[in-house]
């Protein structure tokens, strides 16, 4: 199993338990498995760059994919959870981005404008 905390550290759990393996302290709660179980596909934040990548969790190594914008929100509706998917065939990833695009606005007491049935036959 892998898992990031709070404050960004990424870590392992071995299937038969145990102690976490660490793996470092920059990484965003959004992490999958390759297919092969050799790598971790993460968000990392080091070096003032937000970077999807793949982690040889073995070994350390970090190997930047392509920079994330600092705007960009990942997680859904569903109480903050946040889900990294990878396709089968290990070649693509998929996630949902938070986009903000408007309020809505609650109005007590005024009244509700007339329906289109009500001003096609509104008596004058």
């Amino acid at each position: 199993m892998c898992s990031t905390g709070a404050d960004g550290t990424l870590f392992t759990i071995s299937a038969e338990g145990g102690e976490p393996a660490f793996l470092g302290k920059q990484y965003e709660p959004l992490a999958v498995w390759s297919p092969d179980v050799r790598y971790i596909y993460a968000i990392r934040n080091a070096d003032g760059k937000r970077q999807l990548g793949r982690l040889d969790w073995k070994s350390g190594a970090f190997q930047a994919i392509v920079d994330i914008p600092m705007e960009w929100v990942f997680g859904s509706a569903f109480a903050g959870t946040v889900r990294l998917s990878i396709t089968p065939d290990g070649k693509s990833l998929a996630t949902t981005l938070q986009k903000v695009a408007g309020d809505i606005w609650l109005l007590d007491g005024f009244k509700p404008p007339p329906t289109l049935r009500q001003r096609l036959f509104a008596r004058r």
